[in-house]
C-alpha cells in the first residue's frame, strides 16, 4: 500500500555523537575567545577589536570588507571604526580606487598595540598546547583543515 500525500514525513535528527562534536567545537571555541578577551584586557581592547586590528596588520582595509570579516552590521563596523579611532588606532582616508569607499589603516600606536597583544596572545595559546603533544596537535591541525575545507566546499554549493 502506497503512502498517502499527507503521511508525515520521518524527521531525521543526527546521532547523539555528531551533536557533541559540533557542542565540543562550540565550547572550544567559546572557551578561547571568552580567554581571550582575558588576555586582551591588559590592553584595553575587546576581542572585536583585535580581531580589526589583525586585519588591518595586513594593510588597509575597507570599511566594509572589515565589517563583513567580523559579523558585524554596516552600524556596528562604524561604532567600531569610530572607537578605534577615536584611541588613535587607526585612521580613516579616501580609498583612491573607488571614491564610495574608505579604508581603514592603523596607526603607529594601533601597530604598536597589535604587536604587544598579539604576542601575549601568542604565549598563551603556546601554554595552552602545551596540553597536547605535538603529534596530537598535528593530527588536529590536519583534522582542522579538512574541516574546514569541507565547510567551505559544502556552503559554496
Amino acid at each position: 500500500m502506497a503512502a498517502s500525500p499527507r503521511s508525515p514525513v520521518p524527521k531525521v535528527t543526527p546521532a547523539p555523537e555528531k551533536d557533541e562534536l559540533w557542542e565540543s567545537l562550540h565550547s572550544v571555541y567559546f572557551l578561547l575567545t571568552e580567554h581571550l578577551g582575558e588576555v586582551l584586557a591588559p590592553f584595553d581592547l575587546a576581542v572585536v577589536e583585535y580581531r580589526a586590528l589583525r586585519i588591518c596588520m595586513d594593510g588597509p582595509a575597507r570599511a566594509t570588507d572589515l565589517t563583513h570579516r567580523l559579523g558585524l552590521t554596516p552600524s556596528g563596523g562604524t561604532e567600531l571604526i569610530d572607537r578605534l579611532e577615536r584611541r588613535r588606532l587607526v585612521r580613516r582616508s579616501e580609498n583612491p580606487t573607488d571614491r564610495r569607499s574608505v579604508l581603514v589603516a592603523l596607526t603607529a600606536n594601533g601597530q604598536r598595540l597589535v604587536v604587544a597583544a598579539r604576542a601575549a596572545r601568542r604565549a598563551e595559546l603556546r601554554r595552552f598546547a602545551r596540553a597536547m603533544s605535538p603529534e596530537r596537535q598535528e593530527r588536529l591541525k590536519n583534522d582542522l583543515q579538512e574541516l574546514l575545507a569541507a565547510a567551505r566546499d559544502t556552503l559554496r554549493t
